[in-house]
């Protein structure tokens, strides 16, 4: 007991005298995180008992660990707790660096003991944060791979392996597990993929065998010496730990993750993405966006799809904003939970899930909301009609861009909205690439230092130069109005008809806000017919009738080239992990199914 209150004394500055059982370590000792979490070293070092840093509340619970009882907190006393915490007072909104590894370390260093992330487990703050993320570093450094797989899902523990791995002078590669063993092995052997990282009780929720060389991060073993160590450093300054990890010859250039592309209507492509990349990006995004530090987001897109990556992972704690992390993609009463316990004001989402989790969660459980950002896949006219409560906002972006292009300033917002401060849009044309003047339909380009530098292995790079500037070519239609880009659709989902050009998202869009149905799911394809022109094909989650569906097409006065040829009706419709559709398998219906 001598021992342990001495300990509390050194770290709280109080006589030993005054340091009773039944005080409170935070409170009433005035120990901050990195304080308890030297605690916890401090018990295994000497005791050789692990402790739970979360269930570490008063110096009695610091004795009783050290004498081997477990200690375990009251649920609603832990909420207590974490609440207050995450309540806190917060200094201003705001990213410096240059690099992501000094973003974050200049983050880390100067908030402190503010609430950075909390998951359904966990409430971290800055200091514990960065203290694991140095502990995870000083193993990761002995890895000699470069390129470190990671397949782990959406944790404030997975953030602090992510900026371990910065730390460590990595480079992440996000790998999609919805996807299937094959693409997991396409891209393990694109990125050459030595080693991935992730977590035995996550991989058994996967439902079948990885193809890949995992290590758990379960067995990443971090003495008690290295844990205070850990802790040790990430009391230095950001300076200092720029030092420690070798970090000055860092460049904004270097490549700091590797993504891959969805794969909707093509292989995934590997996209590398730079610290300049990702962080201009963020940078622009907080200069486009009415936050301050009263905000918190909910995030809820996996670790592997870009805006959950950037946006709702990397944003939030570069930036001081508070995030609520869900593991679990599809679990929105989960979600709904978190969102009502830390009144979240901020949910980035894809339109389908941010649908999902309104219709799930209650009045009550959603009141704190003010605003939604949506992005990944068009929003219908219906999700503003369905909550009117809130401010919803559309962006528009790609994984090769970091990924905003555009978003909506308010809700009347022409199209996707403008381009965000240091992008640049245009609209040429798809076979001269002579640049088109507003209102002119086109396809869409992009200039700006989120731009990535080209695909993994020199793949087909959909760059070109003009003016002497080079100009993203995204593949998707569109045109510029007041100021504010309009999509039409995806060039790879536009075909001809009787010579005219039909854009198959533009026809979707519009039946999918004349049904009003928010449970209608529906894509077009088509079938070619050498004697006559394409048959398109429409495919639906719902019993739609062929006859019903045409007199609409022309109520909407759309012309007899958008006459549909078949209703293909499906009980499982095919969507991406990120709530995308998912058109590879659509279109391969048209190509095993007999014309009608």
């Amino acid at each position: 007991m001598d021992k342990i209150l001495s300990e509390l004394s050194r770290l709280s500055h109080l006589p030993l005298e005054k340091i009773k059982s039944e005080m409170d370590l935070y409170e009433d000792l005035g120990l901050d995180s990195l304080d308890v979490t030297e605690l916890v070293v401090f018990i295994e070092k000497n005791y050789g008992h692990a402790a739970v840093f979360e269930n570490l509340r008063t110096v009695q619970d610091i004795l009783s660990t050290a004498e081997g009882r477990k200690v375990f907190q009251p649920h609603a006393e832990i909420d207590r707790r974490t609440l207050k915490k995450w309540q806190g007072r917060r200094k201003p909104l705001g990213i410096k660096g240059d690099t992501l590894t000094e973003a974050f370390l200049r983050s880390c260093t100067e908030r402190k003991d503010e609430a950075a992330a909390v998951d359904p487990e966990t409430l971290m703050t800055y200091t514990r944060l960065l203290s694991l993320s140095i502990g995870m570093a000083e193993q990761l450094r002995k890895i000699p791979q470069k390129h470190i797989g990671v397949l782990l899902p959406s944790t404030t523990r997975w953030l602090a392996l992510l900026f371990g791995l910065w730390l460590a002078k990595k480079v992440p590669v996000m790998l999609n597990w919805s996807l299937g063993p094959r693409h997991l092995k396409e891209v393990g052997q694109l990125a050459d993929l030595r080693v991935v990282l992730s977590a035995q009780s996550f991989l058994k929720a996967i439902p079948f065998e990885v193809p890949l060389p995992v290590t758990f991060i379960d067995g990443l073993k971090i003495s008690a010496a290295e844990k205070l160590k850990a802790v040790e450093l990430s009391r230095l300054k950001y300076e200092e730990l720029i030092d420690h990890f070798q970090l000055q010859d860092l460049s904004a250039d270097d490549v700091a993750a590797l993504l891959f592309t969805s794969g909707t209507e093509d292989l995934p492509k590997g996209v590398p993405l730079s610290h300049r990349n990702i962080l201009s990006n963020q940078k622009s995004a907080l200069s486009a966006i009415t936050l301050d530090s009263s905000d918190s987001m909910l995030g809820i897109l996996p670790p592997f799809h870009i805006f959950g990556f950037s946006l709702t992972h990397i944003f939030p704690i570069l930036a001081g904003l508070r995030v609520i992390l869900s593991p679990h993609l599809l679990d929105f009463k989960g979600h709904s939970t978190l969102l009502d316990r830390y009144e979240a004001t901020l949910v980035c989402s894809t339109p389908t899930f941010l649908r999902l989790l309104l219709e799930t969660a209650s009045e009550e459980e959603r009141k704190s909301v003010r605003l939604a950002i949506v992005g990944a896949e068009k929003a219908p006219g219906f999700l503003r009609e369905k909550a009117p409560y809130l401010t919803i906002l559309e962006g528009y972006g790609l994984t090769e861009c970091s990924p905003i292009l555009t978003l909506q300033k308010e809700e009347s917002s022409l199209g996707v909205g403008p381009p965000i401060p240091g992008v640049e849009i245009g609209i040429i044309h798809p076979d001269s690439r002579m640049f088109l003047f507003s209102g002119e339909v086109g396809m869409v380009v992009a200039a700006g230092p989120n731009i990535f530098a080209g695909y993994l292995k020199n793949g087909k790079e959909p760059f070109f130069m003009h003016q002497d500037k080079r100009w993203f070519i995204t593949g998707d239609l569109g045109k510029i109005e007041k100021g504010s880009l309009v999509l039409m659709g995806r060039q790879s989902r536009s075909l001809k008809i009787g010579g005219e050009l039909i854009c198959l998202s533009m026809i979707e869009h519009l039946l999918i806000d004349a049904f009003k149905d928010p449970k209608l799911l529906l894509a077009l394809t088509f079938r070619e017919n050498p004697l006559h022109h394409p048959q398109l094909i429409l495919v639906t989650n719902q019993s739609l009738d062929l006859q019903t569906v045409n007199s609409l097409i022309r109520e909407l006065g759309l012309s007899n080239l958008f006459h549909m040829h078949e209703i293909i009706h499906l009980e499982q419709f095919p969507l991406l992990p990120s709530g995308k559709i998912d058109y590879r398998k659509i279109d391969e219906l048209s190509l095993k199914r007999p014309s009608p």
